[in-house]
């Protein structure tokens, strides 16, 4: 436990010299803090599910920057970003048996990630002399974090900087993948994880927030994933947006290919982590749209915070309102246009709400 605390910020190394012991109180707060950036409830305490997270796989990287972590919102800025937006990257070393072209196109998916949420961009050249170098490493490899097999810690990433600065290492010995396995016992998901460490090579630190793509512990991403609000946020604090005149849109966290649609007694509910608008399709003849409801002169049908910001739901449409109680420019829209893996045919949502455990949003109508 207190291995584990140590190597990932919770703890500060010991001090033979001093003799220095911690204490029970400080044991308990590290604990705390290690189940807050785990998801869990900060008891303070060891239960099952604070050992089942220690044994999750995960980053390397640690999740309190001892000195240099500053919190800006959720999100988690460590205090070194590139003078430059234009960055290039290449695959330095693989000792790997994952096939190369695989790997570069997970890669060009993971860097297209941060490109299409910001104003970076990244071009793919050959050689040593590129910002960000990618390499596949066994064990002790020469920069004072070795891997340690199959399993547990599955890569890390330097942030900003001359020399290693920016560079991100995967253990070579994870039986990489371009798709998600169904039991994490077959391999691990190339994308999913290099998508993370390109955080940490552009200068962002761990974040808290479950669900956001710096959480520290591996996660299942869809085929489509944009950035999450949490992580938006804070690449465009450090690089700005892409278009400064355009209004940033809020991304899913992980999308689903299919929704999920379970009958009760009283209705149905779905489930989506789907919630970027959908474009129209330019047609002869556009189906007729529906009325839509003015709101200064309507009631309505579902209200709900999503990840910071207000929901309000009448008939097929919805706005969106912002913390300082700012409904964003451009809405109503209908809601098919944004949750577009949700049946066409819901006339009304009748109660909406974020589920913790895995993030998604769950929709209710009544029959």
């Amino acid at each position: 436990m207190v291995v584990f605390l140590t190597k990932y910020g919770y703890l500060p190394p010991s001090d033979p010299a001093s003799g220095s012991l911690r204490t029970d109180s400080q044991l308990r707060e590290a604990i705390s803090t290690m189940q807050l950036y785990g998801g869990l409830k900060p008891t303070g305490f060891i239960d099952e599910a604070t050992i089942e997270l220690m044994q999750r796989k995960r980053c390397g990287v640690s999740d309190i920057i001892q000195g240099g972590l500053y919190r800006v919102k959720r999100y988690a800025i460590q205090g070194q970003k590139w003078p430059i937006t234009n960055l290039t990257w290449s695959v330095k070393g693989r000792d790997s048996a994952a096939d190369i072209r695989m790997v570069r196109s997970q890669l060009r998916k993971a860097f297209q990630v941060w490109s299409a949420a910001s104003a970076l961009t990244f071009e793919e050249v050959q050689g040593q002399s590129a910002d960000i170098l990618v390499s596949f490493l066994k064990g002790q490899h020469g920069d004072g974090y070795p891997f340690d097999g199959e399993g547990a810690v599955l890569a890390h990433a330097f942030f900003p900087g001359e020399g290693i600065g920016g560079d991100a290492h995967f253990d070579a010995d994870e039986r990489w993948l371009s798709s998600q396995p169904e039991d994490e016992d077959e391999g691990v998901n190339l994308f999913a994880v290099a998508a993370h460490e390109i955080g940490h090579s552009l200068g962002l630190s761990h974040s808290s927030t479950p669900g956001s793509l710096m959480f520290p512990y591996y996660q299942v991403m869809g085929e489509y994933f944009t950035l999450p609000k949490d992580d938006a946020d804070g690449i465009r604090h450090l690089y700005g947006y892409k278009d400064p005149d355009s209004q940033p849109t809020m991304p899913p966290i992980i999308p689903s290919t299919t929704p999920q649609t379970t009958s009760t007694k009283r209705g149905k509910y779905f489930t989506s982590r789907q919630t970027t608008p959908k474009p129209h399709k330019t047609t002869k003849s556009p189906p007729v749209q529906p009325q839509v409801p003015d709101m200064c002169n309507t009631s309505i049908d579902a209200i709900s915070v999503i990840r910071r910001e207000a929901f309000i739901f009448k008939g097929r449409h919805f706005w969106r309102m912002d913390m300082n109680r700012t409904v964003k420019a451009g809405y109503p829209v209908l809601i098919e246009r944004f949750w577009h893996t949700l049946p066409i045919d819901i006339e009304k949502v009748d109660a909406v709400y974020e589920r913790p455990i895995d993030t998604k949003i769950v929709f209710f109508t009544v029959d």
